[in-house]
């Protein structure tokens, strides 16, 4: 570690505070894309099934970000593919 301390020592003295940060700041963070979602819908730009599958893609967006183990990294990974495939693939089609 660059500042010559274990990481160790600074997430035991942190206690909660650490967790409790990370997780406020995963669901804070979650609601960026659904809100994204949401003014997508109102402007009428998703349309039909697609809006179905990209709101559970970023409700599985936050829960994923909760799994203490590596594999969450790709369930965040995987959600935000399928969060954004049918708005790439909306825009491509509408606009391209």
């Amino acid at each position: 570690m660059a500042g010559g301390g274990s990481p160790y020592t600074f997430f035991e003295g942190s206690g909660m505070w650490v967790s409790g940060v990370f997780i406020a700041a995963s669901i804070m963070f979650g609601f960026g894309p659904i809100i994204q979602l949401i003014g997508l819908i109102h402007a009428g730009i998703l349309k039909g099934i697609f809006r179905i599958i990209a709101l559970i893609a970023a409700i599985v967006f936050i829960g994923a970000t909760a799994i203490p183990s590596g594999w969450g990294l790709y369930g965040v990974a995987l959600a935000v593919l399928v969060l954004y495939i049918p708005i790439g693939n909306t825009f491509w089609r509408d606009y391209f």
